[in-house]
This record gives C-alpha cells, structure tokens and sequence, in this order.
C-alpha cells in the first residue's frame, strides 16, 4: 500500500504521460506509532498529486498537519484522484464540516484558502483539497461517497409469479395491447417475463 506522490510541474499537462520514476514512494507504517500512515514533508507554495502504488480506490482517510505549521506560512496544494464514480465527499476539519468549494483555485490564490478547503473535480475525477496554517485542527477526515442523496432505489424481495409470461402475449399486458413504440414497458417485481420477439421502439423498459 506503499502512496507515490508526484510533485507537479508545469509541464506535467497529463497525468497518464508522467513516468513512474518522476514520483517519490513513501513506505505504508503499519507499525509505528500512530500506527497504519504514511509520512512525506511538503514544500510550501507546491503542488503535489498523489495515488496509490497498487491502485486502492479508496473509501477514505485522515490527513493530520504537522505542528509546525504557523498562520502565516504559505499553502500547499493536495490532488488526490480516483477511479470509480463518486458523487460527493464527506470533509470534516477539527470536527467541523466542510463545504465543497464553487470552483477550483490555482497557486495565484490559494493563500485565500483555508487549511481543510477542498473541490471536487468530477470530469478528471481528483480531489483537491488545500494544506495550510489557517483556520481549524490540522485534522482532516475524509470520506468518499458512491452515492448519497442520489442512491438507486433498493429492490424490494418480492415473491415470484410461477408462470412465464411471453412478451408477445398480449394478454399479459394490463391493457390487453403489447407495448408499441413510443411506450414504456412497466415489468412488475412479480413477474417473469421471456422476451419471445423483438420490441417495438420503445421508449424505455422499466424494470
């Protein structure tokens, strides 16, 4: 589980071009104390994108500042990506919730950042979250969320017709006419249905 982090520069226009040997590899502590973390020492006004060595698309972590860090010092810029669809995530500062940021910022202004802001970019599928001395704890919990508000509804156990009903029956369908096009095949949770022909041009099947 060892963390490859890649300082970035400007000509580092596309991740996927970057060679392997351009990152530095920090060893997972699974031992030392606190234990299960890794530990890297950042550059102040830099920017650093960071993955996996074995590819975890992960669920979440905590991010804790050193105790060095003072108000005034500069920012550091944190870029995580990753792989499956996310809808949101879940950011917590000293305990304290922190809201997604409207837009992404860049090194001209990040100083007017607090430590813990952070901006989803869905399209490129990184997080990015901004270090510094402002603001609350230097604790930072992160979460990633699959779904959230937009969770698919659960299917219902529901028991099973014992009867298999042919699509091109048209007896099966409640109007007594087998959906033509332009129409929306409902499938009820009890049925069980062989589709015995070609559809018509539906305009969906809602199963």
């Amino acid at each position: 589980m060892d963390l490859r982090v890649l300082q970035v520069k400007p000509e580092h226009t596309n991740f996927t071009e970057v060679p392997v040997d351009e990152y530095s590899t920090i060893i997972y502590r699974g031992k030392a104390n606190p234990m299960n973390h890794w530990v890297f020492v950042a550059q102040i006004g830099k920017t650093y994108k960071m993955h996996w060595a074995n590819g975890i698309d992960w669920d979440g972590f905590r991010w804790v500042r050193g105790d060095t860090w003072e108000e005034n010092d500069g920012s550091v810029y944190l870029m995580n990506n990753y792989s499956e669809y996310r809808e949101t995530f879940g950011v917590e500062v000293g305990g304290n919730e922190r809201d997604n940021q409207t837009e992404l910022w860049d090194m001209s202004n990040i100083d007017s950042r607090k430590h813990g802001d952070w901006y989803m970019d869905e399209e490129n599928k990184i997080f990015n979250m901004v270090f510094n001395g402002k603001g609350d704890s230097g604790t930072v919990d992160l979460t990633s969320y699959r779904c959230l508000d937009n969770c698919p509804i659960p299917v219902l156990a529901v028991e099973k017709e014992d009867i298999i009903r042919l699509w091109s029956n048209a007896s099966m369908w409640p109007d007594g006419v087998v959906p033509q096009d332009g129409d929306s095949a409902v499938i009820k949770p009890e049925w069980r249905v062989l589709l015995d022909e070609d559809t018509n041009s539906l305009l969906e099947i809602i199963v």
